[in-house]
């Protein structure tokens, strides 16, 4: 079955840090070098040293995106809107630079990551009186399960490829449904606790399948003899990956569950 465009939902980048980095001021200098692209703190506090690990510590933004650093990675985060959500090349191009942003940020402080891991969202959504509905197309496409459309309520499947050596590509695919739900709101409620809202509330809003992309550098460090050092070139290599999957390989992968190793290595090149 034919689907529809994909819309670019989100992504999330991490860039996994060789050790502890908690300095107050190498925190300082990290802002500063970023600030260009992430020019609002919004968090930064002291932790306890029995919390030093993956609890962030330091959280930055920009209008549609955040940066959270920890001791131990960085983590950043966007919800794309707009041009955005169907232009892949410049949601791509968008993530490249604040990923490069970053890079520099920790070469200005004197830390070199060992590892970059991309995951994107890809969205696509189905009519109403389309086909047998996205969980039985998840089913058919990834197990050629023949069961009646009316008795799949949710399906879900993963596969991971090793490329080049150098890279573990994880595709997924799940079916998705989002929901309306409207609420009055009372004189003197506003203080209140939020209302419970129960699975099956609300109307049913879209439904569709969604894709996610994870690109990382795992095979990689595992493979080496030593650490291997991310660089902006390694940025750019794992960016071009992300972007050709997600307008080649990831959408016939969510039509037909087919998948080629060949192919993904031919784009990563």
């Amino acid at each position: 079955m034919a689907l529809s465009s994909p819309v670019f939902q989100r992504a999330h980048a991490v860039f996994q840090l060789p050790g502890l980095m908690r300095d107050p001021v190498k925190d300082e200098g990290f802002v500063q070098a970023v600030k260009g692209e992430f020019p609002n703190v919004i968090a930064r506090q002291q932790l306890p040293v029995e919390m030093l690990g993956a609890a962030p510590h330091l959280v930055l933004a920009s209008t549609s995106s955040q940066l959270a650093l920890s001791a131990l990675q960085v983590d950043f985060e966007v919800r794309f809107y707009g041009d955005y959500t169907t232009d892949i090349p410049l949601a791509v191009e968008y993530i490249e630079r604040k990923l490069a942003t970053v890079l520099d940020g920790l070469g200005a402080v004197g830390i070199e990551p060992i590892v970059l891991g991309l995951v994107g969202v890809l969205r696509f959504p189905f009519e109403a009186e389309e086909d047998d509905g996205p969980a039985s197309h998840v089913a058919k496409a990834l197990f050629k399960n023949e069961l009646e459309p009316e008795a799949i309520q949710d399906a879900r499947g993963s596969l991971a490829v090793r490329v080049r050596d150098t890279y573990f590509v994880t595709l997924t695919l799940s079916n998705y449904e989002t929901r309306q739900v409207e609420r009055p709101i009372m004189p003197g409620t506003a203080g209140l606790a939020a209302i419970a809202i129960r699975p099956w509330d609300g109307d049913v809003a879209e439904v569709g399948i969604d894709l996610t992309i994870d690109v990382n550098n795992v095979l990689e460090a595992r493979e080496l003899a030593e650490t291997p050092t991310i660089t902006s070139v390694g940025v750019a290599a794992t960016s071009k990956l992300f972007r050709e999957i997600a307008l080649t390989v990831g959408p016939k992968f969510a039509e037909s569950g087919e998948i080629s190793v060949e192919e993904i290595t031919a784009v990563s090149r």
